[in-house]
């Protein structure tokens, strides 16, 4: 079964870092099921969407559009290069989606009820329990 995990931002790198962060709360789901934290990438999508910053001033203008890779981020802002031309003019939107492969034993780490590492369990109120 592959596992999704993704990343999003204003830029690639921030994008980097938003798909940094998952997966730094999936290696913490899996130590605290004491299961190997070892991830296999199986694949990998990136994705950008620009819309321009500005009013078109031709009628040839392109206003909004979307580009996807599944080799880097480097094929992919190439693309868009090809394809807006001077992309400065546009506002970006970026995504990373990575599919890993993960082991029986970690798939069932993460189907645990057990809480996340580093967050303790939140105590139940009365009320709560007799709502139950």
């Amino acid at each position: 079964m592959a596992y999704r995990i993704d990343g999003s931002g204003d830029s690639v790198e921030s994008a980097n870092r938003s798909l940094g962060s998952t997966r730094g709360n999936l290696v913490k789901k899996l130590e605290a099921g004491n299961v190997s934290t070892e991830l296999t990438v199986e694949k990998s999508v990136f994705a950008a969407e620009y819309s321009l910053k500005g009013k078109c001033t031709n009628v040839a203008c392109v206003t909004s559009f979307k580009v996807e890779s599944t080799k880097s981020w480097d094929v992919l802002l190439a693309v868009a290069g090809a394809k807006a031309g001077d992309i400065s003019r546009y506002n970006g939107r970026f995504t990373v989606e990575q599919y890993l492969g993960l082991t029986q034993e970690q798939e069932k780490a993460l189907k645990s009820p057990r809480a996340p590492a580093g967050i303790e369990p939140r105590p139940v109120s009365y009320l709560e329990k007799i709502r139950m």
